[in-house]
């Protein structure tokens, strides 16, 4: 599958961006962490999505029950 299969709106200058959810597990500093947005808003925002909603999991734990993915799980409940 090549990369134009992604591309979801064609984003043309004056369309809309669809906002975009994002979820982080790193241990890195809060600008770093920023930074790493950034660079996924470059690749996103010319298919149309603009992450404008990051989770940042900073804990060692490597199991699913964190109060950080429970925070995604539950925005993401509201969402449908």
């Amino acid at each position: 599958m090549n990369k134009a299969n992604f591309n979801v709106v064609g984003n043309n200058e004056n369309q809309e961006l669809v906002k975009g959810i994002a979820f982080v597990k790193s241990r890195r500093a809060p600008l770093n962490v920023a930074q790493m947005v950034m660079e996924m808003n470059a690749k996103t925002i010319p298919n149309g999505v603009m992450i404008d909603t990051v989770y940042a999991d900073t804990s060692s734990e490597g199991d699913y029950d964190r109060k950080e993915i429970g925070w995604l799980f539950d925005v993401l409940d509201r969402l449908q």
